[in-house]
Order: structure tokens, then C-alpha cells, then sequence
């Protein structure tokens, strides 16, 4: 039995409530600190960075994405990324953390938009990233892609590896998908359920193992190579339970790949983690991702 199914329904939300684990914030301020950071570097990405925004790849209002780098040669590679948020809150708005990192070595980054519960739901959100990725492949036939997310984020962007998407045949997407990059992830959704974050998802248990990369298999695993970069990241500060799914995720996934990388980046908490993805020095998550992703792809 895991841990979390002996928890009192306060402990739980204790333990998957992430703003409250910064020892020196107030829950409030961990929040706002990270919406001010999210939205001034968005902003600044937005002034020296070419874009194109609100891209729509689907009818509903928040199936648009942000481009930046379009001043890139055509056969750039691509970070497609999703903001976290329990999949209930957060906007591409303020999500360009990365953008001005990523763009000096000659990377674009496509932030995805997506229909935020209780309007959708987890399932419907995987299936437009797979309407948004579908776009952005035959957008840019000759680009390979990195997909990320962070917290909720980080389960859609790991789905891709658990269910096959209706938009792409079985080897499509392991052709052009050469990594994913999970910050803060959550990977066992069942902890969930009984607390307030469900109140909008409205998941059953069963739909929460249904969800959950750690509980289920890769499906056609062949079709992705084995040297797949993984990138998983979850900082020192965050609680317990989320440093618990972020390793038992890399553990699983290391017996299918062979270039997966956990990170435990001790000096940060769920939010900084993603905060410091605009930092250029070396030991920071920006400089750290820079390394990895420069490596990748041979810049």
C-alpha cells in the first residue's frame, strides 16, 4: 500500500497543496511571487523575442498557442510547452518562462493554450495537446520536438507515452518527438480525488489510475527510441509526495529508455523550479536545461 492511501483527507491536501511547502512564504505569497515572475518574463519574451501568438489549432477559445522564434529557420528544433495549474487554472499568457533561454540556442517554443476544467476534463485535455502537437508537426515538417509541462502540465505532456493519440498512427510521433522535459510533474493522480482539487475535475478513482503515467504501461514502446531524453525535474522544497511520484516516475521509465534524467533541484520549490527556467547561469534549472538540450540535439 502506498503511503498516501493511509492519509487522513488533511494530509492529503496538505501534501498535494505545493504553495505550502516554501518554509519562508506565506501560501499567498508563494503565489504571487510566481504570477509576478510568470507574467514579466512573458512580457519581456513577448518585446524581444519574434512571435506569433494565439495560434488556434481547434474551435474552442483556449485551443490557441503562442510561437516564438519565428524568425528561426524552418527545421529548428521545438519545445512545445504547458503550463501547470492543476488543469483548472494558469493561462500561456504568462507561461513563456523559458522562451529567451531556449531561443539563444537556436530553439522555438510553442506555449499551448487548453480548455481548463471544469469546461474539460483531464481526458479532453490530452486529446487537444494531441491537436496542438498534430498542428505544430505538420506546421513545421522538418522540426523535431521536445514536449514539456510543469505540474499539471507535466501529466499531459507525459501522456503521450501512455496512450496512443488518435491524431498520429503508431510511428509518427516517436519519429518526430525526441524528448519531454516534466517539471514538478504529477504522475499518480489517485491522491487527488478526495481532496478540493477535485471539486473541479470531478475524476472517479478509476478515471484518477486511468490518468496516471506511473501506473500505466508504454504503449508502443517500440516506435520511440530508446534514447528518448527524459528530463524530470522536482525540487528539494516541494512536498514529499511530489519528490515520491517524480522519482518512482524516473524509475519506471528508466527500464524503457536509456537517457532518462531525474533531477532534485534541493534549493527549489514546485514554483521556483519553473520561476528560475529564465536564469542563464549554469546551475540553474535555465542553465541546466540549456546543457541538456544543447547536448540533444548536437548545437
Amino acid at each position: 500500500m502506498d503511503n498516501w492511501q493511509s492519509w487522513t483527507k488533511e494530509e492529503l491536501e496538505h501534501q498535494m497543496s505545493p504553495s505550502r511547502w516554501n518554509p519562508n512564504k506565506s501560501c499567498e505569497e508563494v503565489i504571487q511571487q510566481h504570477i509576478t515572475i510568470c507574467t514579466a518574463e512573458t512580457e519581456r519574451a513577448k518585446s524581444e523575442i519574434p512571435n506569433k501568438t494565439d495560434i488556434s489549432y481547434g474551435d474552442a477559445p483556449n485551443q490557441k498557442y503562442d510561437l516564438y522564434g519565428t524568425d528561426l529557420p524552418a527545421n529548428s528544433s521545438i519545445l512545445l510547452w504547458i503550463h501547470g495549474g492543476y488543469w483548472q487554472e494558469g493561462s500561456k499568457d504568462i507561461s513563456a518562462l523559458m522562451v529567451r533561454n531556449l531561443y539563444k540556442i537556436g530553439f522555438k517554443t510553442i506555449v499551448m493554450g487548453y480548455t481548463l476544467a471544469p469546461k474539460a476534463t483531464v481526458t479532453e485535455m490530452q486529446a487537444e495537446l494531441s491537436s496542438a502537437l498534430k498542428k505544430a508537426i505538420k506546421q513545421f515538417p522538418e522540426a523535431k520536438f521536445i514536449v514539456g509541462g510543469h505540474s499539471a502540465g507535466g501529466q499531459l505532456a507525459a501522456s503521450l507515452l501512455h496512450s496512443l493519440p488518435d491524431e498520429f498512427d503508431e510511428t509518427e510521433l516517436g519519429d518526430r518527438l525526441i524528448g519531454l522535459f516534466l517539471v514538478a510533474g504529477v504522475y499518480d493522480l489517485r491522491p487527488l480525488v478526495s481532496t478540493y482539487v477535485n471539486d473541479a475535475l470531478k475524476m472517479t478513482s478509476d478515471e484518477a489510475e486511468i490518468l496516471s503515467p506511473l501506473l500505466q504501461p508504454i504503449i508502443n514502446s517500440e516506435n520511440f527510441s530508446k534514447d528518448l531524453l527524459v528530463l524530470i525535474w522536482v525540487g528539494g522544497i516541494d512536498s514529499p509526495e511530489f519528490q515520491r511520484q517524480s522519482k518512482n516516475y524516473a524509475a519506471k521509465l528508466e527500464s524503457t529508455f536509456e537517457n532518462v534524467k531525474l533531477w532534485l533541484s534541493e534549493e527549489d520549490d514546485h514554483f521556483t523550479i519553473v520561476e528560475r527556467l529564465s536564469d542563464i547561469s549554469e546551475s540553474s534549472p535555465g542553465g541546466y536545461l540549456k546543457r541538456m538540450l544543447k547536448s540533444k540535439v548536437k548545437l
